[in-house]
């Protein structure tokens, strides 16, 4: 993997479903990786939304009756996979060269960029690894239309159950990869308004009585150990 010794940092807090895609659509089509410092961000949901995967249907996902009752903002990623009904928690997001990455499949660059997730995790004290090491490397992938439902190879699970989700967008020349990191589960809401009502208490993991400002800091050290690299402010 290529690094980059200084990347631009972005801490825009908490900020509604529209401006948070809004702006990760901005700084990937915007960024020019021949020119400029790669890119990490990190925010929050406020008001809750769920955000759908590029390429879902509404009408798959939503259990309709229930969820016009309650009246929750509904974006769309620019990246694919399953449903996300985001609530508390740290989401992350960062754009970098397809460079750094240029020896590796889609898959195996999971493996490669979300090693600063396993060190955060690790960091808090859990015991945290991809699901092929927990699965002493069987595992075939298991996908759904809800995001934190399916497991796939190097989704990072603590104590068998995964916590939060990553999705990938590129082009020739640029990546970019987004990310939830759940502090709370609102299950009861899940089943509420998603189709399927699988109990996603057994199968997830979330960083219980943590808090937002404290552990997006402890993030942020483990992205620069990690990737051996320090912050510009954005701009």
């Amino acid at each position: 993997m290529k690094r980059y010794k200084v990347w631009r940092y972005l801490g825009s807090g908490p900020a509604g479903g529209k401006y948070n895609m809004d702006r990760d659509r901005d700084l990937f089509q915007n960024f020019n990786p021949s020119k400029e410092r790669p890119v990490f961000r990190i925010y929050s949901w406020s008001p809750p939304a769920v955000s759908l995967g590029k390429f879902q249907k509404a009408e798959d996902v939503f259990d309709s009756v229930n969820f016009k009752k309650t009246g929750i903002p509904v974006v769309r990623r620019l990246t694919g996979g399953g449903a996300i009904y985001h609530g508390n928690e740290i989401t992350y997001s960062m754009v970098f060269p397809r460079e750094m990455i240029k020896e590796y499949s889609v898959k195996e660059s999971y493996r490669i960029i979300c090693g600063f997730l396993i060190g955060f995790y690790r960091k808090l004290g859990y015991k945290a690894e991809y699901a092929a090491v927990e699965k002493n490397n069987n595992s075939r992938g298991e996908s759904s239309g809800l995001c934190f439902k399916g497991q796939e190879k190097y989704d990072i699970l603590i104590d068998g159950k995964k916590i939060g989700g990553n999705a990938q967008k590129r082009t020739r020349k640029k990546v970019f990869q987004h990310g939830s990191i759940p502090l709370d589960i609102d299950y009861k809401q899940s089943a509420f308004i998603f189709k399927d009502k699988t109990n996603l208490e057994t199968r997830t993991f979330y960083l219980k009585n943590h808090d937002f400002q404290q552990t997006s800091e402890i993030l942020v050290e483990s992205f620069k150990e990690y990737f051996n690299c320090s912050f510009a402010k954005f701009n």
